[in-house]
């Protein structure tokens, strides 16, 4: 009974509409009058798909570099420089995630816009930071790569995102 609504038994749950009994032929999808009228309605959905999978995609990458970096943070040895740069570094790979957060709850194009120069800001830091600890000795290069490629291509992508953004939405 799991599986029922609530205030029904199993035997008297109403199937859902579309839902296949056992023998039957399954029915082809119909398309609604508003795709059928609109091709581009199905473009739209197929893009907003992209979107999605973009975002998980960035979200996910956002992620990983700071994990990797909080890592990293873990080998570094007791020194003062390191403890600095390590700190600066561990500030800007995290922040990059969080403000890639607070660009998707953007208010407008603009405002999205803003924010991602912000995470593109702190990705470019974050490798500037990581160049210093493998330049001064403080970090191996094999440490290093993994966080380096990470926030090479958040960076990348922020680019790409950017240019998008502001070829839909030309300024005024």
């Amino acid at each position: 009974m799991s599986g029922a609504l609530p205030g029904r038994n199993s035997r008297t749950a109403q199937r859902a509409p579309d839902a296949q009994v056992k023998g039957q032929k399954a029915k082809p999808k119909v398309k609604t009058p508003q795709a059928a009228a609109n091709p581009a309605a199905s473009g739209q959905a197929a893009e907003r798909n992209n979107v999605a999978k973009t975002t998980i995609l960035y979200t996910c990458s956002t992620k990983a570099l700071g994990l990797a970096v909080i890592r990293l943070m873990e080998t570094l040895p007791h020194r003062l420089t390191a403890d600095v740069v390590g700190r600066q570094l561990l500030r800007a790979a995290t922040s990059v995630g969080a403000n890639y957060r607070a660009a998707c709850r953007g208010q407008s194009p603009a405002d999205v816009v803003a924010k991602l120069h912000v995470v593109l800001e702190e990705a470019d830091e974050t490798a500037c930071r990581l160049e210093l600890l493998t330049e001064s000795g403080l970090a191996s290069q094999d440490k290093v790569n993994g966080p380096m490629f990470e926030a090479h291509e958040i960076a990348a992508m922020t680019v790409a995102s950017l240019n998008t953004l502001k070829s839909r939405y030309p300024r005024r």
